[in-house]
């Protein structure tokens, strides 16, 4: 690493340039030192927003080698949708470590290395990177509100949803057709066992639902197969009671026919939820 190399991170919230930070300036940088990310006051780079866990990420220089690493962060380090835990950074490289998709927020890191000497090798002051910081805002902009938007209002994404709903539905019918045989096996066929089997079916296709699209995929096997995933208004994977919730408002939602009418391609339990169901690719 030059000695006049200087680390720079630029720091983008709704596509506009908040803050810049010079790594440099923080002793013991190119020794290794870790520098955190998080929404706490004490962290070294402090992001003050919901969207931004505590202790987001660190940055560390290794033997000239800048990386970013996710902490065990909600909303994870992201580059062109992608999600990564250990980033290796490159000059340019934009991350985005928080989305909230219902305010369209989103925060997004950009780092810069630049080193410039005059004509008998001394370093030059330039403001080359706060230059480089505002020509990339409005790109950074256009790239949140793709990401915020999904892709998830296109007829090809409804084909998508179509289809990935269809799946789950044989999936499911499977796994009930299996337990309520279960069931007339063992026991004769009353009233009792009726309503035990539709409150097993009932059972089924809450636990699946909900267990798949609050897991880490966020979404049932249907859903990802095709490439969708649920997200919450942070940008994640649901939570497995907002998850249910989604499931229950299913119900209601039956009325509309289940079509994304309701804005930005949600549907009425979507909108109820407070989820959307995105495109994220296969």
């Amino acid at each position: 690493m030059g000695d006049f190399m200087r680390h720079l991170i630029g720091i983008y919230i709704k596509g506009k340039l908040w803050r810049k930070v010079i790594l440099n300036d923080f002793a013991g940088f190119t020794e290794g030192r870790q520098i955190i990310i998080g929404r706490l006051e004490k962290s070294d780079i402090c992001v003050p927003m919901p969207i931004v866990s505590r202790k987001h990420a660190v940055i560390e220089c290794v033997n000239g080698i800048i990386t970013i690493t996710d902490a065990g962060s909600l909303n994870k380090l992201r580059v062109k949708g992608k999600v990564y835990n250990k980033i290796r950074l490159a000059s340019g490289m934009q991350i985005v470590i928080g989305t909230d998709v219902k305010n369209e927020d989103a925060v997004v890191l950009m780092y810069v290395a630049e080193e410039e000497r005059n004509e008998d090798g001394a370093p030059v002051q330039t403001v080359k990177g706060e230059e480089n910081f505002q020509k990339a805002a409005p790109n950074i902009k256009q790239e949140d509100k793709n990401l915020n938007e999904g892709r998830s209002t296109g007829a090809g994404v409804l084909g998508r949803r179509l289809l990935a709903f269809m799946a789950d539905m044989v999936i499911c019918m499977f796994m009930c057709i299996g337990g309520c045989g279960g069931m007339v096996l063992i026991f004769k066929i009353s009233g009792v066992v009726k309503l035990a089997m539709i409150l097993f079916v009932l059972f089924i296709f809450w636990l699946y639902f909900s267990l798949s699209e609050s897991g880490a995929g966020g979404g049932t096997m249907g859903k990802l197969m095709l490439g969708l995933s649920v997200v919450d208004k942070r940008g994640g994977s649901p939570s497995f009671g907002t998850a249910t919730k989604r499931i229950i408002a299913k119900i209601p939602a039956a009325f509309t026919l289940y079509l994304p009418i309701f804005g930005k391609g949600r549907c009425l339990h979507d909108l109820i939820a407070g989820t959307r169901v995105v495109y994220k690719g296969k």
